[in-house]
């Protein structure tokens, strides 16, 4: 078998723009031929690793969308580097600008909005095999309200195959070629209206979306916690 260690560990599949909003100016409609919301698709990989520079020369995408490096304007991707690969180069450049590390265009279909599977390979041998969704629990706002799908955490290798590895991009349209930078979190605590002082012991409790533990601490007042129990000692 083709030895496929070194991909497997520092290639990521990072983003997917799987179901774009329509064409938003002139140039972006002529760029796609019309209303043509597909033509502006792209995937991204992107080199995880800090030190090993990746070659792409006999990878591919076999599966859902088809494109092969060999010969494609990127066949080497250094640490931390991102690469594309992109529907409609023409389209692609009107709404996102030039410069940026496109590969080449995939063929023969779009991707599917409805989420499809994907396969990259190296000769054969597979790298990554996942199908993403646009039904929960995988986020639904990248099918067709802004967002793209983008993999959570990329630097510790999730698994793609689990909807808890993708959220939707923080910026309209997504960051093709740039990444988004840590995952945005936000907190759920719901404090007490009121609570008697000579009452009761209270469980307090507070979750934060990236799924990482909360610690609870008493700022002032009469009150010790022990873990989350909140105890008045007045």
């Amino acid at each position: 078998a083709v030895d496929v260690a070194v991909w497997q560990q520092n290639l990521v599949v990072s983003e997917i723009n799987y179901h774009p909003l329509p064409p938003a100016t002139p140039e972006e409609s002529a760029a796609a031929g019309g209303d043509l919301k597909n033509e502006f698709e792209f995937i991204e990989l992107h080199n995880i690793s800090p030190s090993v520079t990746l070659d792409l020369s006999e990878l591919a995408l076999t599966t859902g969308v088809i494109f092969s490096f060999s010969g494609s304007a990127v066949t080497e991707l250094l640490p931390g580097g991102y690469v594309l690969v992109v529907k409609n180069p023409a389209a692609f450049e009107a709404r996102y600008g030039t410069g940026l590390p496109v590969a080449g265009t995939y063929a023969p279909n779009s991707l599917d909005n409805a989420g499809e599977q994907i396969v990259l390979a190296r000769l054969g041998t597979v790298i990554r095999d996942f199908a993403y969704s646009d039904d929960p629990p995988w986020p639904t706002t990248p099918d067709g309200t802004g967002p793209s799908l983008v993999l959570r955490e990329p630097l510790t290798n999730p698994d793609h195959n689990l909807a808890a590895s993708w959220r939707a991009s923080s910026v309209t349209g997504g960051t093709p070629g740039t990444g988004e930078g840590p995952t945005p979190q936000s907190i759920e605590f719901t404090p007490p209206v009121s609570w008697p002082l000579d009452g009761p012991p209270l469980e307090l409790a507070a979750t934060a979306t990236s799924g990482l533990p909360v610690a609870i601490e008493v700022v002032s007042g009469p009150a010790s916690l022990a873990g989350t129990t909140l105890a008045f000692t007045a």
